[in-house]
């Protein structure tokens, strides 16, 4: 029985960490699409909805990433979301959004691929 790989889109506007992480979940098995912007991972998902979303809360591009996962969560409710941040403690206004999980940065791999293998059980939406 072959499994198919998850998709996962990574967002993160510095370029260093965005090729960190494709290169670390790509060496986890998973598809990655990886985007250095809100707004160009909002027009994918009318492409093609992943199994997770990644993303940058600190988007200094025209879509943030709290408008990013309103976004997410208004189109698909239950697609899980992973926030990475440099602040220690996210705002409660995203944590009422439903993340999936919070990795704070700097990012501890092994904790992100651990919340990236929990987010992929959950239900995909339809």
């Amino acid at each position: 029985m072959t499994r198919l790989m998850k998709t996962i889109y990574v967002i993160d506007d510095m370029p260093e960490m965005l090729e960190t992480l494709k290169t670390a979940l790509e060496l986890s098995n998973y598809e990655v699409r990886a985007f250095s912007s809100g707004r160009e991972a909002i027009q994918a998902l009318g492409e093609k909805v992943p199994d997770v979303v990644v993303t940058d809360l600190d988007l200094q591009a025209s879509i943030s990433g709290f408008d990013l996962i309103g976004q997410v969560r208004h189109r698909f409710p239950k697609l899980p979301v992973i926030v990475t941040s440099g602040c220690a403690v996210l705002p409660e206004s995203i944590l009422q959004l439903g993340v999936a999980a919070f990795c704070p940065k700097p990012l501890d791999m092994n904790l992100l691929l651990s919340a990236v293998r929990e987010a992929v059980t959950q239900c995909k939406p339809g």
